[in-house]
């Protein structure tokens, strides 16, 4: 869980999850974080391919967000990428078998996004070691374009030979390198009951038995000594770089205010204008002066918390789609919740009992 992460790596000053084409639950994750004083690193891995034909081999990049609008980019990335799920059109869609983002929209995206590509199918080693000469032409020219937010990741794992030749392979390309570790469990006795559980499904799983828990200095130094790619110094200057990516990545405040589609250009005044309209609508205007002041008073009054709460957006939301519910010939109940009691919402027609009339307390609201 993202507790125990957060527990684990309680002296680190940064904490990057990191979900396979998904940001699960990462606001959660931000405001634990934000709870226990490390900074928040918004972070995914996403498939990634040349074309969205159905042929084209999937691949993965990992994009971490400079900021908030960062934050916003890889979201969007991200849910575009499962459009088409479920569709049998025969149309070309995001989603085949697998959700992907093609690598024309990772040409739109801004520089608040950084990119660290690593890993044994990461679209650089794995067309280089395909002999897929354009193609790998292709992604090295994507990233030298954006070389400036772009770092090769390396691993020190030991579970293959392929990353000791992927290794010396991306080293030489010319980009800043970071270290980076495939880390699924937070302690070794959790690793080995995550291992358990995916050797009894699938008896070919992880037969190297290589551990996927956080690892210390020590194993990763022995890691790349058993690799033969870095030693000692090379490795220091990998970790530095973490704190060089941590450093650009600007902490955030989330706007927890409430949030309602605006679907008109001047709140404040369409809704004065529908509660005018209403008044004559519902007769009100021909009631003596001084059962209208009454009628008047609490419109005001309501008028005046809606601004308060922030609440106008919503009413006037419901207001519309209850027109044209009627328009259409839909029954909609006589009353909505709380708004019940509220003498605006009898005038735009969003409830049918008159609040005053039957003595109802606005202030439920």
């Amino acid at each position: 869980k993202p507790e125990d992460y957060v527990e684990e790596l309680s002296d680190h000053k940064a904490i990057a999850f990191t979900e396979n084409n998904n940001v699960y639950n990462w606001y959660s994750k931000k405001k634990l974080c934000d709870e226990n004083g490390i900074k928040y690193i918004h972070r995914v891995t996403l498939n990634v391919v040349r074309s969205l034909e159905k042929e084209s081999s999937v691949h993965h990049i990992i994009l971490l967000a400079k900021n908030y609008e960062g934050v916003k980019e890889i979201n969007e990335l991200v849910g575009n990428s499962f459009e088409g799920r479920g569709s049998r059109d025969g149309e070309l869609h995001h989603f085949y078998f697998v959700p992907r983002t093609s690598i024309d929209e990772l040409r739109d995206m801004s520089d608040n996004i950084i990119m660290i590509v690593s890993g044994l199918n990461n679209p650089l080693w794995w067309t280089k070691r395909g002999n897929f000469n354009e193609e790998n032409q292709l992604w090295l020219d994507f990233f030298e374009e954006r070389k400036s937010n772009v770092w090769i990741g390396m691993s020190s794992s030991t579970d293959s030979n392929e990353h000791m030749f992927a290794n010396e392979y991306m080293k030489k390309l010319g980009f800043r390198t970071v270290l980076v570790n495939n880390t699924m469990s937070h302690k070794p006795e959790h690793e080995y009951l995550r291992y358990l559980l995916n050797r009894s499904q699938t008896q070919r799983y992880e037969s190297n038995k290589e551990h996927l828990a956080l690892k210390d200095y020590s194993e990763i130094v022995r890691g790349f000594e058993e690799q033969g790619t870095f030693n000692q110094d090379e490795v220091d200057k990998l970790i530095s770089e973490t704190n060089v990516i941590s450093d650009m990545i600007e902490e955030f405040e989330m706007d927890k205010r409430l949030k309602y589609p605006k679907i008109f250009a001047n709140p404040e005044q369409k809704i004065r204008e529908l509660v005018n309209k209403g008044f004559i609508e519902r007769g009100l205007d021909k009631l003596p002066p001084e059962e209208l002041k009454a009628y008047v008073e609490q419109a005001n009054h309501e008028l005046e918390v809606m601004e308060k709460t922030q609440s106008i957006d919503y009413m006037l939301l419901e207001q519309y789609y209850k027109e044209e519910m009627r328009n259409k010939g839909v029954y909609h109940a006589p009353a909505r919740g709380s708004a019940g009691a509220s003498v605006v919402a009898y005038l735009l027609q969003i409830i049918d009992i008159d609040p005053i009339k039957e003595g109802l307390i606005f202030e439920r609201f």
